[in-house]
């Protein structure tokens, strides 16, 4: 008998996904699967609010990667691409299925960058390279917990983590 817990028909809330390098874990993983969230998720901001998904990387370089493999998918996707509202440097907005926008973000992995942020989704990338000693500036605890206090009001419960 399958654990509820592994019933792949259920929702999974929380995944951790640990793999070789160069194995697509950012490109084929992470990347398509904040996308997803974001235009097919079934969230609706509130008043004065905006929807937000994350990638947290290793370090700003880190970030660019992922962001890049976020935009490639936009680019070579007609759905995706007819979605496209506006495209920055870190980030882009997507309109999503309910009509709402949705900015997809990335963020180095600081204590104060995901500070202030509501967000509907959001996945560590490379959290095996961030800083875990208690005494650094960045602790990597900090970090996850910063991003999970910004689901809470979203629901808190679509989070990946990518160890390496």
């Amino acid at each position: 008998m399958i654990a509820e817990r592994d019933d792949p028909r259920k929702r999974q809330v929380n995944v951790t996904i640990a793999g070789g390098a160069k194995g697509g874990k950012t490109g084929f993983v992470i990347a398509p699967a904040l996308l997803y969230v974001a235009v097919f998720g079934d969230h609706k901001p509130a008043p004065g609010e905006k929807i937000r998904v994350a990638l947290v990387a290793q370090d700003k370089d880190g970030a660019d990667v992922a962001f890049e493999y976020m935009t490639a998918y936009v680019q070579d996707s007609p759905e995706l691409k007819r979605r496209l509202v506006k495209v920055g440097r870190r980030g882009l907005v997507l309109k999503n299925v309910h009509g709402h926008d949705v900015v997809v973000r990335t963020f180095p992995c600081t204590l104060k960058a995901a500070r202030a942020y509501s967000f509907a989704a959001a996945a560590l990338d490379e959290c095996a390279f961030y800083k875990f000693n208690e005494g650094s500036a960045n602790p990597d605890i900090e970090i996850e917990t910063s991003v999970r206090r910004g689901m809470i009001s979203r629901g808190g419960d679509r989070l990946l983590i990518k160890a390496t």
